[in-house]
């Protein structure tokens, strides 16, 4: 009557009167020995309750947006390996001016006038040569992709 699941009941019984034997020694008599005996039923009771709750409760499924590292896992980082190796393959087959665009301009995101000022070349120039090499760069990657198909 205590809340303890039916097929707990008689270990419930059992640990009720393991903690009374080794308890009894310290009964003060402050109570009655039918409140003390109940006390320790209650206590004894409501471990099993919380017990049976932990063991059997339904399970909910883990939300894998929570689990997922935000580490990149083994085949990202190939990936990623490899996407870097064909940049500097495309970069070492540039001219010097052209690769300074590249990794100025494309890579680093430095403004057009900088770069201009840096190479001694119009501004309109570096606009053109970095499209241009955009579009080298994706063509190669394109490619390269199909190949690996």
């Amino acid at each position: 009557m205590l809340g303890v699941a039916r097929e707990s009941l008689d270990d419930a019984v059992q640990d009720t009167f393991g903690v009374i034997a080794r308890q009894l020694p310290h009964f003060e008599g402050r109570s009655s020995l039918r409140t003390w005996v109940f006390g320790i039923a209650q206590r004894v009771a409501a471990n099993h309750r919380r017990t049976y709750r932990r063991r059997f409760a339904a399970l909910e499924p883990l939300e894998y947006h929570r689990l997922a590292s935000a580490e990149p896992d083994a085949q990202a980082r190939v990936e990623a390996r490899e996407a870097a190796d064909a940049v500097v393959t495309f970069c070492a087959q540039l001219d010097p001016g052209r690769r300074a665009v590249f990794v100025l301009g494309i890579v680093e995101s430095v403004p057009a006038a900088e770069i201009a000022a840096l190479l001694g070349i119009p501004v309109n120039t570096v606009y053109t040569r970095a499209r241009a090499l955009r579009l080298a760069l994706l063509e190669q990657l394109e490619r390269r992709e199909v190949e690996h198909d």
